[in-house]
C-alpha cells in the first residue's frame, strides 16, 4: 500500500471512532459517520477492514518506522479496487498485508457505515473472523508492516496503538461480549413469556419501572418544546407525567386500567390533565396528528402488524415531529421464545423504516427481561433505541 493509503486508513479509524460516539448529536453538523447513507451521499472510495479473532485475542500489525504513523499498531485494512465486492477486497488485502487466506473460510461483514468528510465521501465495510486455531502462516509484507502480535484487550491498550485505535478496540470488544451474553441467554430456559400486566400491575405495591423519564424522551424535548404527545405503553405514565408538566397535551395508551388508573391519579396529584386510554396497542390507530409519538418497549406485541402500524404513525406525526421508540431486536431470550407471535425487527429493518426521516441517535443495548427463566435467573434481549424527525 502506499502511503495516501495508509492516510486513507488513518482518517477512517479515528473518523469512525469518533463517529460512533457522536453520531447525529443535537447541534452537531460535523457528525462523519452515518448508520444509512446521508443526503446527497456520494461516496468516492470503499474501504474495508478485518478484525482477526482468536479466542480472547486479536491480530494487530505494526507499520513500518517510514510509513505515515510508523511504529504504530493496528489491523489489518485497506482500499478496495473500482466496483470490487467488498468480501472480495477484504481477502485481498488480508492476504497481501498477512498472507492469511480467508477465501476459504470467509469473514463475517459486522457493519457497513457511510463516512463524511468536507472534502468527500467513503463507504467502510466492516468484517470479523474468528479462528478456530492460532494461524501460523502469517507472512508480513516487508514495505508495509514489521511485526504482528495476537494481543488481549488489555495488552493492546498498553501497546503504541494508531490514532483512533484504542477507541475501535474497545469498541470491538464490546460488540463480542454483548455478542456472547445474547448467545448465552438464548439457551436458558424459561417460563411462558406471556405477561399479564392487569395483574403485574395490580399485585405488586411498588413501582414496576423507575420512577423518571427515559433518557431518550429528555432528548425529544429539546427538539420539541410544546405540542401533543402519545405514549403507546404508557405503563405508570413518567414520560407522560414529563411532558405534561412541560405543558405538553398527553395522551396515554396502555392495555392495562390498573396502569392508567395510577397514572391519571398521579397526574390529578400534580394539577396535570392527560388523557388516559385503555386498549390493546393492535386496536388503537391514530387519528389525530401528533409532535411527539413514544413507545417503550410495546412495539412489539403488534406482531404482523408492525409495518402497517408503524406507517400509520409516521403519516399522523406533524412535520418535523419525532418518533422516541425502545425496540426489542431479532436477538436474545425473548426472541428466541416468542418471534412467531410477536415483531422483532431487525437494525437494518428499522433504520430502513426510517430512511425517509433524520435519525437523530440510534443506540442498542442489552437489556433485562421482567420475566426470568424456570430457575430465576435473569434474561436478556437485544433492544434499539431511536430517535427520529419527520423531514419539514
Amino acid at each position: 500500500m502506499d502511503s495516501k493509503k495508509i492516510l486513507l486508513i488513518f482518517c477512517l479509524f479515528f473518523g469512525l471512532c469518533l463517529g460512533i460516539f457522536f453520531i447525529n448529536r443535537k447541534g452537531d453538523n460535523k457528525s462523519i459517520v452515518f448508520m444509512f447513507p446521508p443526503t446527497d451521499f456520494n461516496p468516492t472510495v470503499e474501504v474495508a477492514g478485518c478484525h482477526c479473532l482468536y479466542k480472547n485475542k486479536f491480530l494487530l500489525l505494526k507499520r513500518c518506522s517510514h510509513k505515515p504513523q510508523g511504529n504504530t499498531w493496528g489491523h489489518p485494512a485497506g482500499k478496495l479496487n473500482p466496483e470490487e465486492n467488498p468480501l472480495v477486497g477484504l481477502i485481498r488485502e488480508v492476504k497481501e498485508e498477512t498472507n492469511l487466506d480467508l477465501s476459504n473460510n470467509k469473514p463475517k461483514l459486522v457493519k457497513t457505515v457511510y463516512v463524511r468528510y468536507p472534502a468527500f465521501d467513503f463507504v467502510y465495510h466492516i468484517f470479523m473472523k474468528e479462528f478456530d486455531k492460532l494461524p501460523n502462516d502469517i507472512k508480513l509484507h516487508k514495505n508495509e508492516h514489521q511485526a504482528f502480535k495476537w494481543v488481549t484487550k488489555e495488552e493492546a491498550l498498553a501497546m503504541d496503538l494508531a490514532p483512533g485505535e484504542k477507541e475501535c478496540i474497545e469498541l470491538l470488544m464490546q460488540s463480542i461480549d454483548h455478542s456472547k451474553t445474547l448467545k448465552k441467554s438464548a439457551k436458558k430456559k424459561v417460563r411462558n413469556t406471556d405477561v399479564n400486566w392487569e395483574s403485574e400491575y395490580k399485585s405488586s405495591n411498588e413501582n414496576l419501572w423507575e420512577q423518571k423519564p427515559h433518557t431518550f424522551s429528555q432528548d425529544a424535548f429539546s427538539y420539541i418544546q410544546t405540542g401533543k404527545v402519545l405514549d403507546l405503553g404508557a405503563g405508570e405514565g413518567y414520560d407522560c407525567m414529563y411532558f405534561a408538566k412541560k405543558g405538553f397535551k398527553v395522551t396515554a395508551l396502555d392495555i392495562s386500567s390498573t396502569a392508567i388508573d395510577k397514572l391519571l391519579k398521579k397526574a390529578a396529584n400534580s394539577d396535570l390533565s392527560i388523557n388516559g386510554i385503555v386498549s390493546d396497542i393492535n386496536k388503537f390507530y391514530a387519528e389525530s396528528c401528533y409532535d411527539i409519538i413514544l413507545s417503550y418497549g410495546t412495539l412489539q406485541f403488534l406482531g404482523q402488524n408492525f409495518n402497517g402500524y408503524i406507517s400509520n404513525l409516521k403519516d399522523k406525526t406533524n412535520s418535523g415531529g419525532l418518533h422516541v421508540f425502545y425496540i426489542f431486536g431479532n436477538k436474545g431470550d425473548f426472541y428466541s421464545l416468542a418471534h412467531k407471535k410477536f415483531y422483532f425487527p431487525s437494525e437494518k429493518e428499522l433504520l430502513q423504516m426510517y430512511s425517509d426521516w433524520k435519525i437523530i441517535k440510534f443506540e442498542q443495548k442489552n437489556t433485562k427481561l421482567l420475566i426470568k427463566g424456570d430457575k430465576g435467573e435473569a434474561l436478556y434481549n437485544l433492544m434499539f433505541k431511536i430517535l427520529a424527525q419527520k423531514n419539514t
